[in-house]
């Protein structure tokens, strides 16, 4: 004998009930959607105008001339590309009062990130930069000026936050010797550091006086306002050797100005780094190392342990090893042939005279 079950008249209403707040929670979403949409469609031509507008560039100048400590800036018009991205042909700024003392940069592209908003910052996560220069150098801290500010400030962001800009070849300037030196036609590099910046770059020329000009292979220095850090410096002998260069080292920029600078160099060509007047005369390989420390950058209270060698080098035809050939009438000297030459030698100074440890010397014709 069989049964049936009736369905009861309460699982019919519950499976009513949640029918129904299925549908409503649908239609509470699509409502929330068509809004939206209808916002963006009210709000994204009103905020293409605004960032495209003379009042937000202004804005925008001051803001990141503030961010990268400089007295003032420029922009070239702002383009709005994308939901959160916009596009100027440049932006530059001079006279800085930190480690940047000048920007030019050209056809600058970048993302803006709103949550930095809520850190009360105009937050670019990435920037690009086609090509342009940057000064740098190292400074001693001083107050800047504060502007007076509306009493609703506190609402609004108070600086430009770069977390990431690059660029395609762009040179990083420096005065040396009352010269233009630094790193040409690079790829740089800069992610923030506290309120400094870090600076790499890859690629390109160094130029400096009183050396020949050298190929970059990457370097990487902070420079913040107690401290100029040198992570690394790696250049090539040249466009088509196998010598290198490399340095690491500290020096400090305030109270504290004590140098602790390395340098080590392998099969370097001697003649590249010679006046122009020897170098038909003279051939060889170099390779050593230096280490450099001190209370402050002068030689005078320096001590500085290095070791230099030449290996395969030549002395010819100089004016002076002729005029030796006619007084001693010895044709042989007006060659000097150094298959291997090498010094080892430590200096000590401390405000007097300079002293330099015995160290070994060996010459191999």
């Amino acid at each position: 004998m069989g049964s049936t079950r009736e369905s009861r008249p309460g699982s019919r209403q519950g499976g009513a009930f949640r029918l129904a707040k299925y549908f409503q929670t649908v239609a509470l979403l699509l409502i929330v959607a068509a809004l939206s949409i209808i916002a963006m469609a009210w709000l994204n031509p009103r905020l293409t105008r605004y960032i495209e507008s003379d009042s937000f560039r202004a804005e925008m100048e001051k803001e990141t001339a503030q961010g990268l400590h400089f007295p003032g800036g420029h922009y070239e018009p702002i383009k709005r590309t994308g939901t959160w991205r916009a596009e100027t042909a440049g932006f530059g700024a001079k006279n800085g009062r930190k480690a940047m003392t000048s920007l030019d940069a050209r056809g600058v592209t970048a993302k803006f990130n709103p949550w930095g908003l809520f850190l009360r910052r105009w937050q670019l996560d990435e920037v690009h930069i086609g090509t342009g220069e940057v000064g740098i150098q190292t400074y001693e801290p001083k107050p800047e000026p504060s502007p007076s500010k509306p009493w609703y400030h506190i609402f609004l962001p108070d600086r430009v936050y770069l977390r990431r800009v690059w660029s395609e070849p762009a040179d990083v300037t420096w005065r040396f010797r009352e010269e233009r030196a630094g790193f040409f036609r690079t790829h740089l590099l800069i992610t923030p550091h506290g309120r400094d910046f870090e600076y790499q770059a890859t690629g390109g020329t160094f130029k400096m006086a009183l050396i020949p000009d050298l190929p970059l292979r990457h370097t990487h220095l902070l420079i913040t306002r107690t401290q100029l850090t040198l992570y690394q410096l790696d250049v090539a002998a040249g466009p088509e050797s196998d010598g290198f260069i490399h340095a690491e080292g500290t020096a400090g920029t305030r109270e504290d100005r004590s140098v602790d600078f390395k340098l080590s160099f392998g099969d370097l060509p001697v003649r590249e780094w010679l006046p122009v007047s020897w170098k038909d005369h003279v051939a060889g390989t170099a390779a050593g190392e230096m280490h450099w420390r001190g209370p402050n950058p002068k030689l005078e209270s320096a001590s500085v342990q290095g070791s230099f060698r030449v290996g395969g080098g030549h002395v010819r035809d100089l004016p002076f090893l002729q005029k030796l050939v006619v007084v001693t009438g010895k044709q042989s000297i007006a060659t000097l042939d150094l298959n291997d030459c090498s010094v080892d030698a430590t200096t000590h100074c401390s405000g007097g005279p300079l002293r330099r440890s015995p160290g070994n010397r060996s010459v191999a014709d």
